[in-house]
């Protein structure tokens, strides 16, 4: 049967508004998100305006263009097909541990396992390079010699990252009801704040997790007796949050790679040498070899700590390393800067 233009027109209209209505639904189906964990080609996504959580897929597109998607990522995606659709644009980028955006790294030390300084000082420099704010955290204050390592960590590191930016807690629990030291102190560090943290394995990290989230009951790990060094009880990235507080806690680890630091601009990441760098020689000094270097005088003096410098040295020569310049061979780290 023949359709009047009259009837043609309502079906025109009708396919117009079904279609409208559509987008419609479509478009209230989208939601800004944020990556609690990334596990097997699967997302765990926090819906923020309903903080409901989704498990969802990411198109093939956005992997192909965007890479490995991260805890901490900021995302929009489909509520209707748990589909992640778009990512926005990070802050930062943190390679060990992974994790996107943060604003703190909340570094873990310990009297026991023995702190490494190396590696303090190196989460310190991909801190900085990245703008996240650094908090130093002494956990186990209750264990014999604490004294002198907060005496020690004060010293040095108290013009690094500032007074208030090292706290001590103790997250061992004795007995139900038992008050845990520094919780509260820290806790308000961490509010309105994405943190991240991070250092050595068994230095406490899923044990202060259970202190400020009481009801998550992760799993604590002791020392190994023979080495000295910490059980891994948190095996990849995940964050969990409460109200404005979102935190990663993330694997313990022992070696972190500085890819993405040039080597003639690591004293940049040291605040402590800032103000002496001022009267060297060089504008351009690198405190190694030069003459009439400000900072080696310090450290003679023992203005500066002796140790922390030598770690710096080393730093350096670790870097300079990939540079590779004489023979101009590429270096085998990817992205590296240093060429």
């Amino acid at each position: 049967m023949q359709l009047t233009k009259k009837q043609k027109l309502n079906r025109e209209l009708g396919k117009r508004a079904k279609g409208a209505s559509q987008i419609s639904d479509t478009t209230a189906d989208i939601a800004s998100g944020k990556i609690l964990r990334a596990k097997g080609g699967k997302f765990v996504v926090l819906c923020l305006s309903e903080k409901k959580e989704f498990t969802c897929l990411a198109k093939r597109i956005i992997l192909k263009d965007f890479g490995e998607l991260l805890a901490g990522d900021a995302v929009d995606f489909c509520k209707k097909t748990s589909e992640i659709i778009h990512v926005q644009e990070r802050t930062n980028v943190l390679i060990r541990p992974p994790v996107a955006n943060l604003d703190q790294v909340i570094i873990v030390i310990a009297q026991k396992p023995a702190p490494d300084y190396a590696l303090l000082d190196k989460i310190l420099i991909d801190a900085f390079s990245l703008d996240i704010e650094p908090i130093i955290v002494i956990n186990k204050v209750d264990l014999e010699g604490s004294e002198v390592l907060i005496k020690h960590i004060k010293d040095i590191y108290t013009n690094v990252v500032g007074k208030t930016n090292i706290l001590q807690t103790c997250a061992k629990v004795k007995q139900k009801g038992a008050r845990i030291k520094g919780i509260t102190t820290l806790k308000k560090k961490l509010l309105n704040n994405f943190s991240c943290f991070a250092g050595q394995s068994a230095v406490g990290k899923s044990a202060l997790m259970n202190a400020l989230f009481p009801n998550l009951n992760l799993q604590t790990g002791d020392l190994s007796a023979k080495i000295d060094r910490g059980k891994h009880t948190t095996r990849y990235s995940r964050i969990y949050y409460e109200g404005e507080k979102f935190v990663c806690d993330t694997p313990g680890f022992s070696l972190l790679d500085l890819k993405n630091i040039q080597a003639n601009h690591l004293s940049d990441y040291y605040p402590d040498y800032k103000e002496f760098a001022k009267k060297c020689k060089f504008n351009n000094c690198n405190h190694i070899g030069e003459i009439d270097c400000n900072i080696k005088a310090e450290v003679e003096k023992g203005t500066l700590d002796k140790a922390r410098y030598e770690r710096y040295i080393a730093i350096y020569n670790e870097l300079l390393e990939c540079i590779c310049s004489q023979i101009r061979t590429k270096c085998k780290r990817p992205n590296c800067k240093n060429l």
